[in-house]
């Protein structure tokens, strides 16, 4: 007997449903439009997450602009300031700026702001290439953020966010997209192939 029309779609939509689950994408979401989408995070564990935790902090590269007249140390403090004593349930973890440079330390976070469309997470983890990527910011407030963590070589887990207009730096939707980042970037299990967003509001 022949699939009926609905019969399809539904075969259809538990396929996609599949698909996204075997890859391991998962959407965050908070309030005022902003959100994330996980990307690849096959090679996390939380063994790496204990291990920065008792070296007590971790580099983060922060590379491009979100407010127009903003310097990048600014940026970078005011970002840092929203990593600093998130409950990622491993104690205290600082974060601290990386300096320019091809240099890659054991372990680091990479946020690159306003890159080009193509520029994704595993991009991020080459200093390289993020110290060149990060764009200008945007006129209308819109912003789009590719995140990552890294070990020397290889990506451990990456994301992506883009808030819905920043009405500047003061706008506590900036905060709430930082938060979801690192919700993303340092979930609280290893990779596997169920959902990957448990700890989402």
């Amino acid at each position: 007997m022949g699939m009926t029309r609905a019969s399809l779609r539904g075969a259809m939509a538990a396929a996609a449903t599949l698909v996204l689950a075997a890859i391991g994408l998962a959407a965050c979401a908070g309030p005022d439009g902003v959100r994330t989408v996980r990307g690849d995070w096959s090679g996390y564990s939380t063994s790496y997450l204990h291990y920065a935790a008792n070296k007590g902090s971790l580099p983060a590269l922060i590379r491009g602009e979100v407010f127009p007249g903003v310097a990048r140390d600014v940026l970078e403090a005011r970002v840092l300031g929203e990593m600093t004593d998130r409950p990622l349930g491993v104690g205290r973890l600082g974060f601290d700026a990386m300096p320019a440079g091809p240099a890659k330390p054991p372990l680091f976070v990479s946020l690159v702001f306003n890159p080009a469309p193509s520029f994704d997470s595993a991009a991020a983890c080459d200093p390289a290439r993020a110290d060149r990527a990060g764009g200008p910011a945007r006129a209308d407030g819109t912003t789009r953020v590719v995140a990552a963590f890294c070990s020397s070589q290889r990506l451990l887990s990456g994301t992506v966010g883009e808030p819905n207009g920043l009405s500047g730096e003061a706008d506590p939707r900036f905060g709430e997209l930082v938060r979801l980042v690192m919700i993303d970037l340092f979930p609280p299990h290893d990779a596997n192939l169920g959902p990957s967003c448990d700890s989402c509001p």
